[in-house]
């Protein structure tokens, strides 16, 4: 009920904080449908390589600028440069030219990652996607998408997310 209940002294009783979930997924369809070893070799990935997943619509005006997430991958290459360092960019582009300008940015702000574009109206690549990679990253920085489905899909799958705090 909406009414509120008062403690002695006027005070509202203390009541328990009860989330909304506004997003949920079929955890069991995310799970992974073959070892990480078997997916990197089928998109041509190396084993010992730290792939970064980023998922959603690559452009800038909808959802984020993506110059947080090169500028991360940056530090963290140049913090373990023992490592190769790959991003997964699994995504759609409405306007032709983003692709182009995403490869563009990525090599000036990270050039020592590879970032790979995959092309996100192929489902199963997507799974492929998210079955190679070690963890998962969503820097939105846009207010019309808080909070998506990408980390929640992530995070069923079984991958550690790093996220914006919105």
């Amino acid at each position: 009920s909406d009414e509120i209940v008062y403690q002695r002294g006027g005070k509202p009783a203390e009541r328990p904080q009860l989330p909304v979930i506004p997003l949920g997924v079929d955890a069991h369809s995310l799970l992974p449908k073959c070892s990480r070893k078997e997916a990197r070799r089928l998109i041509n990935l190396p084993d010992d390589a730290v792939v970064v997943l980023w998922r959603g619509r690559f452009e800038l005006h909808c959802k984020a600028h993506h110059g947080s997430t090169f500028s991360a991958l940056a530090h963290a290459s140049a913090a373990v440069p023992t490592k190769k360092w790959i991003l997964l960019m699994y995504g759609t582009a409405v306007m032709p030219t983003i692709p182009k300008a995403l490869k563009e940015a990525a090599q000036a702000l990270c050039p020592d990652v590879d970032v790979r574009l995959l092309n996100g109206h192929d489902i199963e690549l997507g799974d492929l996607a998210r079955c190679a990679s070690d963890i998962a990253l969503s820097l939105v920085d846009c207010l019309q998408e808080t909070f998506g489905l990408a980390p929640v899909e992530a995070m069923a799958a079984g991958l550690p997310v790093v996220v914006s705090n919105w």
